[in-house]
């Protein structure tokens, strides 16, 4: 292309000025529109060659954001109301805004040391309980037979468990701290008083079947073993039992159902008239005596007998009395 003429314009399209490359000197910390719509204050404190008109802080000074004490003191409140802290855990919020960055990182890392401890003692802790021990087993057998013959016990098919679980809650034997907590290792515990409350009962109605020939007093005994005293109440129950199995001839799955019908007819009949919940318990044990024979000879029951103090715990919890925590 020739030379251009001196004094005259050029053709040519005029140069478009190259881009810069943007450097953090051009990136904005904070924009008034921005923070305000936040709630913090858009004031920059900077010690370097920063413009205070451009807002941005140059690299390698010391800017600091200052946030709004108000606002972070309302988020902080609402926040704990929607977590429900108590007092005062939202106080202990509110110093801990109060303080300078180095304090509040070292108080972060304390408290996820701590949180890290805690987490590792329970992995530990399931680690190493595999289940109910040999000990805790028997425990729980020898406490499942001893609701089972409680003379105020409502039902035999569902409220015995709660009341076994009860028990151990309270007593603890070797169960682990606050297992209960953990669903599934507490779901080997709920197995473990199913099988033996279902094994008890198994014993019950099998010591009934071959009953036909034992009177009712000896047949007590049998069935309460040495989980339980002798009492009349019991004896209505035992009585309401062989009823049920040789007169209503109900020997399947339902025998249990079928017994807790019984005892719930007395309630309703009786509606809260303790009288007369008696008077239809009698009827059973008069109608078992004829049925099946007396005692005979053999020694009148005593009845005033002391309560070993464990079973009148388990009798205790049984109808409701104090705690079973």
């Amino acid at each position: 292309m020739p030379p251009s003429t001196p004094g005259r314009s050029s053709s040519a399209p005029p140069t478009t000025p190259e881009r810069r490359k943007r450097t953090y000197d051009d990136l904005n910390l904070s924009s008034d529109a921005g923070d305000a719509a936040d709630g913090f204050d858009p004031a920059i404190r900077s010690s370097g060659a920063s413009s205070p008109q451009s807002g941005a802080a140059a690299v390698g000074t010391s800017a600091t954001l200052h946030y709004s004490t108000s606002n972070l003191h309302s988020y902080t409140e609402k926040e704990s109301k929607r977590l429900k802290l108590d007092a005062a855990e939202i106080q202990s919020v509110h110093a801990f805004n109060k303080s300078g960055l180095e304090k509040k990182l070292a108080q972060i890392l304390m408290n996820q040391v701590v949180i890290m401890k805690v987490l590792g003692h329970v992995e530990e802790g399931k680690k190493q309980w595999e289940g109910p021990s040999e000990n805790l087993k028997t425990n729980i057998k020898k406490y499942a037979h001893a609701v089972l013959v409680a003379p105020d016990l409502h039902g035999y098919r569902d409220k015995p468990a709660f009341y076994v679980l009860a028990i151990l809650k309270k007593f603890r034997f070797d169960l682990p701290k606050d297992i209960e907590k953990d669903h599934a290792q507490w779901k080997k515990v709920e197995q473990c008083c199913g099988v033996a409350l279902t094994s008890r009962r198994r014993v019950v109605k099998d010591e009934i079947k071959e009953s036909k020939d034992v009177d009712l007093w000896t047949l007590t005994e049998n069935v309460i073993g040495t989980c339980g005293t002798t009492s009349l109440e019991i004896a209505a129950r035992v009585a309401i039992m062989r009823y049920v199995l040789f007169e209503r001839g109900i020997a399947d799955d339902s025998f249990w159902r079928k017994v807790d019908e019984e005892l719930q007819e007395i309630r309703e009949e009786a509606d809260g008239d303790n009288l007369a919940a008696s008077g239809a318990l009698k009827y059973y044990i008069d109608n078992d005596l004829v049925t099946y024979g007396k005692a005979g000879e053999r020694e009148e029951i005593n009845y005033n007998a002391t309560v070993p103090s464990w079973i009148q715990e388990v009798h205790d919890i049984v109808r409701g009395v104090g705690s079973y925590e």
